[in-house]
């Protein structure tokens, strides 16, 4: 009996310190699963967003940063009278007073919002209630100091700071940095225990991201598109300005536009950037690309000609004309076709280069495919990839049967502007984190190489004499500026199906300033103007006022512009006998490029060229040369008659 009590006495016991040993493994010794398991069981976490990260200009000007707000919540259990209370909160915040209501009485949780980033004067009249139950949690809101300008660059941001379009949408990782909790403790039933909303976790705001942007340019070129607008009853308009040299977008915008404060107000057409996700049909801004394509042959030159005519086209059972009735041209140059905007002209070349090889020049340039800008939603546009046959080459080598974006075509032209390399246009410069370092760091990147450097400058002569007196893009030229530009007419494609609108146009013109030493790609498209829809009437004024401003902000200089100065000697003399200086086709002497120069150096010009006589020369005004007739590559016969006018 004796050794049964002890047995029961020793095991007790073992239990009695077992049981104590677990006590002291369970309360001293670490364990992760434990503690885990006891967080999870009476600890309740709620996760906030940090505040976002600031968007800059390149100037480090603000376009967008975040304020402190306070947002409200309750504990429906401490809540008494909710009816009473839910009646004073809905005056106060401007609430449904059921909608409060409902979340007061919510006894089954301990944590409800009421309402989300409150200012702090309607802050200071909740507290003055001093309600039991009620507290406030600091957040970020989304702040955007200039309204409008850029909203369609910088998007906007929801309810809880996750970015929704824009670049808030293509950085938001790196813009809203690490998530923000409250922790606070659970009661017996698991119900969250709010007490305060003070108690955080410490956390990293997000990055800040420095943009390409020029605020004072895009404010110009949104009121310039905003101008154009109205005054033409157009439905849209929409703008680029970029650097050739190094593919960053100093301004881009369509109107109308929206503030981002009014969100709820504006439609989602006008929060979308038209010039990124919209396809058009270029019109005859796309002419410089056929010529491109001409000069890459090798066989084709500024003075090579083609018979346009006299303004009327049969291919097939259809009929190509020229923009105007009255345009009957007969013979004319491959430079004359860029500078009348010569259709039949630009389907000669078309056909002269062909279909293969224009494919090719199209697709080098970019057309059809992304740029690769970091935004999203960018549209590729549209070339048909099957056999054109006659018709659509010749549609196409005007810009027509062809879908391209507004940033595909500026950045064709910066490619042509920077001497031949086609690069990828970008919106952010450096994405800084909130300590100050540089984590990224954008640089030009080169995606081919399309033209040859003489290549892409004899273009550039072909799109300064488009903008001479007599040309289609006149209008667009800015005093003191030499100017390489294009217009552009085409109908407005039917957005519901086939075809294209009746009466409905696309008005654009696009170009680069100055053409000797290009600084800024200008684009300009106006959609469906109602008082007039030419290119040269309605959108190569908005180049000039929006060239005109970019250039007097930085301080650029006037210059003159020549032929030295725009390209290598002799682009435009395919074959020049050894014996003469002067510039033959076939044996037959050619009209010199006067534009922009001297008198003296006019002389010394025609000097040369034995079918003119100096005494016949009809020469008005004085200073630089603005008009010439015959033009650049025109045959000179004997006795022909020339007229220089001088500015």
């Amino acid at each position: 009996m004796k050794s049964r009590v002890i047995l029961v006495f020793i095991f007790i016991t073992t239990l009695f310190i077992l049981g104590l040993a677990r006590v002291f493994y369970l309360q001293m010794i670490p364990n992760d699963n434990l503690t885990k398991l006891k967080n999870n069981q009476y600890m309740s976490r709620i996760f906030l967003m940090p505040h976002r990260g600031k968007i800059l200009d390149r100037s480090g000007e603000e376009l967008a940063s975040s304020v402190t707000t306070y947002s409200l919540f309750a504990d429906p259990l401490l809540i008494e009278y909710p009816q009473r209370i839910s009646k004073k909160l809905s005056d106060i915040l401007k609430l449904n007073k059921k909608d409060v209501y409902k979340k007061l009485i919510q006894e089954e949780r301990r944590f409800v919002w009421i309402k989300r980033q409150i200012e702090p004067e309607v802050m200071k009249q909740v507290k003055e209630m001093k309600i039991q139950g009620l507290g406030f949690i600091e957040e970020g809101k989304r702040s955007y100091p200039n309204l409008h300008v850029a909203s369609q660059i910088l998007g906007f941001v929801g309810i809880d700071n996750n970015g929704l379009e824009g670049l808030e949408k293509k950085y938001d990782a790196e813009l809203k940095g690490e998530k923000l909790s409250i922790l606070s403790k659970r009661d017996a039933r698991g119900r969250p225990l709010v007490v305060s909303g003070q108690i955080f976790e410490t956390s990293n705001d997000g990055a800040t991201l420095e943009l390409t942007i020029d605020k004072e340019i895009q404010y110009e070129l949104e009121k310039q598109l905003e101008e154009v607008t109205m005054q033409q009853q157009a439905e849209r308009a929409m703008g680029i300005v970029m650097d050739p040299m190094t593919g960053e977008i100093i301004a881009m915008a369509s109107f109308p536009s929206f503030d981002p404060a009014e969100l709820s107000k504006t439609a989602a057409e006008n929060r979308r950037n038209h010039n990124i996700t919209d396809i058009l049909e270029p019109g005859s801004t796309f002419k410089i690309i056929t010529a491109a394509a001409a000069l890459k042959t090798g066989r084709i030159f500024p003075n090579t000609k083609y018979f346009c005519e006299n303004g009327k086209m049969k291919i097939g059972r259809r009929t190509i004309r020229e923009a105007e009735s009255s345009h009957k041209h007969k013979w004319l140059s491959l430079a004359q076709i860029i500078e009348l905007s010569s259709n039949i002209g630009s389907t000669k070349v078309a056909f002269d280069i062909g279909e293969e090889h224009f494919k090719k020049i199209i697709s080098d340039f970019g057309f059809g495919y992304p740029t690769g800008i970091d935004f999203p939603g960018e549209s590729s546009g549209i070339i048909n990839q099957a056999s054109w046959g006659e018709h659509l080459l010749s549609n196409i080598s005007f810009g027509h049967g062809v879908g391209v974006t507004p940033i595909q075509i500026a950045n064709a032209y910066a490619t042509i502007a920077n001497g031949g390399k086609r690069l990828k246009p970008f919106f952010v410069k450096r994405i800084i984190d909130h300590q100050g370092n540089i984590v990224q760091e954008t640089r030009p990147t080169v995606v081919s190489e399309v033209l040859k450097p003489k290549e892409a400058s004899t273009l550039t002569l072909m799109l300064s004499g488009a903008t001479q007196d007599g040309a289609t893009g006149a209008l667009a030229r800015v005093d003191g500026y030499p100017v390489a530009g294009k217009t552009g007419t085409s109908q407005k494609v039917n957005p519901q199906g086939r075809g294209y609108l009746r009466d409905a146009y696309i008005s654009s013109f696009a170009g680069f300033i100055p053409a000797n030493q290009p600084q800024y790609v200008i684009y300009v498209a106006v959609d469906n103007p109602k008082k007039e829809y030419y290119g040269s009437q309605v959108a190569a004024p908005v180049f000039k006022n929006i060239a005109s401003f970019t250039l007097r902000k930085k301080g650029y200089l006037p210059v003159i512009l020549t032929e030295k100065s725009i390209l290598t000697p002799k682009a435009f003399t395919p074959v020049v006998e050894k014996k003469t200086k002067s510039v033959l086709i076939q044996g037959q002497e050619v009209m010199p490029a006067l534009h922009g120069l001297t008198l003296k150096e006019v002389a010394r010009e025609l000097k040369e060229l034995k079918n003119i006589n100096l005494s016949d020369v009809k020469l008005v005004g004085s200073g630089y040369v603005t008009y010439q007739w015959p033009p650049p590559g025109w045959i000179i016969k004997e006795q022909s008659k020339v007229k220089i006018n001088f500015k």
